[in-house]
C-alpha cells in the first residue's frame, strides 16, 4: 500500500490517466475478442459458474447479445487487474519523464561513513 500512496503523491493524475487507458484498451480488446468469437460465450459463461461468480451476477443473459458481450467482458477484464495494475506502476513514472511531469529528482548526497572514510584515506596517503 505504501508504494501506491507513493505513486499518487509523486504522479497523481499521470498515473490515473495511465491507469484508465490500459484499463479501457483492456476492456475494448476483450469485448472484441468476444464479439469475434474468438472466446466462446458460452464457454466462458460455464467457467465463470464454475468460479462462482454466479453468487454475485445473473450470468444468464450474457451470451446472447451484444449487451451480454460487453457484460461478459467486463467481467473477464476485471480478471486482469494484477497485471494491468502491475503494467500502470511500471509504466507510470517513464510516462511522467515524457510528459515533463516526474517530480524532481532528489540530489544525491555522499554517504557519511564512506565519504569521511575516504577523503581521510587521501589525507593519510598525502602525508607520508
Amino acid at each position: 500500500m505504501g508504494r501506491f500512496r507513493e505513486l499518487w503523491h509523486n504522479y497523481g493524475m499521470v498515473f490515473l490517466g495511465a491507469y484508465s487507458t490500459v484499463y479501457l484498451i483492456t476492456l475494448g480488446s476483450v469485448f472484441e475478442i468476444v464479439s469475434l468469437k474468438h472466446i466462446d460465450a458460452k464457454s466462458a459463461v460455464d467457467y465463470l459458474h464454475s468460479l462462482g461468480v454466479d453468487n454475485y451476477v445473473d450470468l444468464t443473459p450474457i451470451a446472447t447479445s451484444k449487451a451480454g458481450n460487453f457484460a461478459l467482458a467486463w467481467i473477464l477484464t476485471k480478471f486482469t487487474e494484477p497485471l494491468r495494475l502491475a503494467f500502470t506502476v511500471t509504466i507510470t513514472p517513464s510516462l511522467a519523464r515524457m510528459l515533463g511531469r516526474a517530480p524532481p529528482k532528489k540530489p544525491r548526497t555522499p554517504s557519511g561513513p564512506q565519504g569521511q572514510s575516504s577523503s581521510k584515506a587521501a589525507e593519510g596517503a598525502g602525508g607520508m
